[in-house]
């Protein structure tokens, strides 16, 4: 259950719009009273200073022109809205009656503060409900952006049904390694296990006569990333052998060749020739796989066989064909083992003799350095091939390599080079690893959707090129309204941890951020700022049918029916980081209706609860929209703010007449009124059209009465006016 609401008692007594068309923009909220008998222009000047000309200044919801300002004696109580008017015009224009409509959207709560309290809506939210019994013009507290305004639901498109490249990370596929050509590189947003783009074409070495090793590298994004927990799959990537792991930030790792084209080869024969192939522009170094089986059945068992290969090159164009030769250091093959250094090749004439007594299969890599270059590589077998049917020999040439230089632009990039023996533990490539990588702004891994929105809006720039987010400039920011909804996101215990690795505009990215924080951008104080669902705002301004334009007031009903029951998916890191989903209400029955949310960025079971309820609670008790209209006086209000309203038409409020005043604080009406313990304020109008604002006393419980006392004592009395108390409502 909440505590009682306090809204009413924080409200300021001025709020000053220096901006003439934004009113968000430098917005002052004054909580200093009035001197006793203070008049109003002696009031302003004190706290607010030099007026800008022209200046609209509203008291409650009643325009107060500037010849009247020496003769009005400010009351305790009141809201007093101050902004600059729009100045300008030649000629017969008078920009003084141009009309500048202001749409104000609320949301009807009807049910009162202990359902929005069970429903986890904190004191003083837009979305909780403050209900105030007045009279002459009872009002009642909303928030202009309620959860459909403020919270709209997420519309996230991860898993690439709707047309677009699907997620790496939230593919419904599954998560996986990809060389996503042409797509935006990863950024991760808070803590989250994702699976890294592919950075090259991953390649393959034999050495030790049968060991296959992979060599294949992992671009996690950009940022000051923390990795840890790799995995492939479920494993952990420590409980595989012969693993080497490098670490590299702007640059491929050195263990690894980023540019690599492979062929494919075939069987050798004699009979039908040499295998001839043509590698890359630019080659430097060319890898041949050489993989054969080799025996001869004799009476004894198995006995050795051998043949003769000869390995030649030339480059494009030449008519000579050049041995490989072990006489320059240019050709060896690669190690026995996968740390030792490179064998000699052990010929000049580019042969070399293969030669087995086993059913085994061997495989060997030769390797050969070369100036920069386009080359053809011609492998011959030497020896003839047998029809003994006691003698096996097959020769194959499976892939030939060419490495080029990388000319890869990694720059504040974060690559995993990765060197891991294939045989005997991997099946194919490896197409899902995936870490846990946490994000550090300043050093510091956050979560905080507030301060992820600010380094959003900021960017990051690497050599004065804008790598990642919307790059506006500091002075294009509120800072210091994003550093308050930081420390409120930590308050409420707010998160945002995603992975963006999708094409979208830095303003979806925002949205998707701010949404995580319980709030949604705004360039309404000319600056990029947001609004969120605090809690103990104060009222800026007041709404009745004496400011609100005729005709305008509407209230807007859902035209299908609601859903009986909410589905809201999130990813759970209890669960492997994969799809959870929890369902308001609990243990339902009888569901007709489900409706489904993903929630981008939350990776917590207890958060995904409370924002299920909060969207949940919008369909119990928000699914009635009210605009209305209104002219000068609604440039003190933007979105975000509380306001409060009171209309006969919807009975908000209730309306009645005096009939006796026994003093300034002691009234009685010509009928009962609700006086609630939340707290009530009443508007009394005298004779003259004059209104002033009025606190009420109540008591712990909610009662009905015709006889109230005034907190805030009237100006002056029927009696003292010179009119009869019933022309006063």
């Amino acid at each position: 259950m909440v505590d009682e609401v306090e809204l009413l008692d924080r409200a300021p007594n001025v709020v000053f719009c220096p901006h003439p068309l934004m009113p968000a923009r430098d917005r002052k909220m004054i909580f200093e009273p009035p001197q006793p008998g203070e008049r109003l222009d002696a009031y302003l000047a004190r706290v607010v200073g030099r007026l800008p000309e022209p200046c609209v200044v509203m008291i409650g919801d009643r325009r107060v022109p500037p010849e009247w300002w020496p003769r009005i004696q400010v009351k305790p109580g009141t809201v007093i809205g101050v902004a600059a008017g729009v100045a300008g015009g030649d000629g017969g224009s008078d920009v003084g009656r141009i009309v500048l409509t202001i749409a104000v959207i609320a949301l009807s709560v009807y049910t009162g503060g202990a359902a929005a309290g069970a429903l986890g809506f904190a004191n003083g939210t837009m979305a909780y409900a403050v209900t105030t019994a007045v009279v002459g013009a009872m009002v009642m507290q909303v928030g202009m952006m309620a959860v459909n305004a403020l919270l709209p639901l997420p519309t996230n498109d991860l898993s690439g049904l709707g047309g677009s490249q699907a997620s790496p990370t939230y593919s419904l596929a599954g998560g996986s390694n990809r060389v996503r050509r042409y797509e935006p590189l990863p950024l991760v947003i808070g803590t989250h296990r994702m699976f890294p783009d592919q950075a090259c074409a991953g390649y393959t070495l034999y050495v030790n006569g049968n060991d296959q090793y992979l060599f294949i590298a992992y671009n996690f994004g950009f940022g000051d990333l923390e990795i840890t927990d790799l995995r492939i799959g479920d494993t952990p990537l420590t409980d595989y052998k012969d693993v080497t792991v490098q670490w590299a930030t702007g640059s491929m790792p050195s263990l690894i060749a980023g540019n690599v084209d492979t062929q494919g080869g075939t069987v050798l024969t004699a009979t039908d020739g040499p295998i001839v192939r043509t590698t890359s522009v630019d080659t430097t170094e060319i890898h041949i796989d050489v993989q054969y089986v080799m025996f001869r059945a004799g009476n004894g068992g198995l006995e050795e066989y051998s043949a003769t290969v000869k390995f030649e090159w030339r480059p494009v164009g030449s008519g000579t064909w050049l041995p490989f030769t072990s006489a320059d250091g240019t050709a060896s093959w690669f190690g026995t083992t996968e740390n030792s250094a490179f064998l000699v090749f052990g010929s000049t004439d580019g042969t070399t003799v293969l030669g087995s007594a086993s059913r085994d299969v061997w495989r060997q890599t030769l390797r050969k350095t070369v100036a920069k270059g386009q080359y053809e590589v011609r492998i011959t077998k030497v020896t003839a091939d047998t029809s003994d049917a006691q003698t096996t020999c097959e020769i194959s040439v499976p892939a030939i390599r060419s490495l080029q230089p990388d000319q890869g632009d990694y720059a504040g990039q974060r690559i995993l080079g990765l060197k891991i023996r294939a045989s005997g533990q991997l099946n194919g490539t490896v197409n899902q690893l995936s870490g846990l990588v946490s994000h550090r702004l300043n050093g510091v891994a956050t979560s905080n959707p507030a301060k992820w929105f600010k380094a959003f809006a900021l960017g990051a720039f690497i050599g004065g090129r804008r790598i990642w987010g919307a790059g506006l400039s500091a002075s294009r920011i509120d800072l210091a309204a994003l550093d308050a909804w930081a420390a409120w996101c930590d308050a409420q215990g707010l998160s945002c941890n995603m992975v963006l690795d999708q094409a979208l505009s830095a303003s979806t990215v925002l949205d998707r951020i701010a949404r995580c924080g319980r709030g949604s951008k705004t360039w309404a104080p000319g600056l990029l700022s947001a609004v969120w669902d605090a809690a103990g705002l104060p009222a800026v301004a007041m709404f009745s049918p004496v400011n609100i334009r005729k005709g305008t007031f509407n209230i807007s009903y859902p035209s299908e029916e609601m859903a009986d029951e909410l589905e809201v998916s999130y990813i759970n890191p209890d669960n492997a980081w994969q799809r959870d989903t929890v369902r308001v209400p609990p243990n339902a029955t009888n569901v007709r209706r489900t409706a489904s949310v993903e929630l981008l960025g939350c990776t917590s079971t207890a958060l995904a609860g409370k924002e299920a309820n909060l969207m949940y609670a919008q369909n119990l008790y928000r699914f009635r929209s009210i605009s209305w209209e209104t002219d000068a006086e609604g440039l003190t209000v933007r979105k975000g703010d509380v306001v409060t309203l009171s209309h006969d038409l919807t009975s908000w409020g209730e309306a009645g007449r005096l009939v006796a005043v026994a003093s300034a604080t002691q009234l009685t009406l010509d009928r009962s009124i609700t006086l609630k313990p939340a707290g009530c304020w009443m508007a009394v109008c005298r004779p003259s059209g004059e209104i002033t604002y009025h606190r009420v006393q109540v008591g712990a419980t909610e009662a009905q009465a015709d006889e109230v006392t005034l907190l805030d004592p009237l100006p002056t009395t029927p009696a003292t006016d010179g009119s009869p108390a019933v022309d006063w409502r």
